[in-house]
């Protein structure tokens, strides 16, 4: 999709629910709404919105667009160097330490978020050739109940 903010457009990524899956749309919304979330290895979200298509009602998710596709797909089709494969994996393992590492700041608090689905199908391929973490409809926050009980991991 094309998005327009002023006179500057950008190509975005649509990921367009169906109705009966709202719960995975609704979650996957307020963990990118997080505040803290953004991390150049974790997928840039921009906006979250429900559009009239006459018949049915589309649940949209609209994030940054990278070209390269999944990182499974981008693989399949190219070869990489052990310096571009050490890159990747860099930028997930930054990516996941990010999202599950609470962050306590003046204005907000970010807690720690597990993905519950990593795989190379929910890692994106960047231009730059470094990843970046997808699809959060399964991702579960920190809780306070598991803070009172003494754990901290998530």
């Amino acid at each position: 999709g094309t998005w327009r903010t002023g006179e500057v457009s950008d190509t975005v990524a649509v990921k367009i629910f169906h109705s009966r899956a709202e719960a995975s749309w609704s979650r996957e919304g307020e963990i990118y709404a997080t505040p803290g979330l953004a991390h150049p290895s974790i997928l840039g979200f921009i906006a979250i919105d429900n559009v009239d298509a006459g018949w049915e009602t589309q649940l949209w998710l609209i994030t940054d667009y990278h070209a390269n596709g999944s990182l499974q797909t981008y693989l399949m089709e190219h070869s990489i160097s052990c310096r571009v494969a050490a890159g990747m994996c860099h930028s997930i393992v930054t990516g996941l330490a990010h999202l599950h590492t609470e962050l306590i700041s003046a204005g907000f608090v970010k807690p720690g978020i597990a993905h519950c689905d990593v795989k190379s199908n929910n890692i994106l391929v960047k231009a730059d050739l470094t990843c970046c973490l997808a699809d959060f409809g399964l991702a579960v926050r920190e809780t306070d109940e598991l803070r009172r009980d003494g754990d901290r991991s998530v």
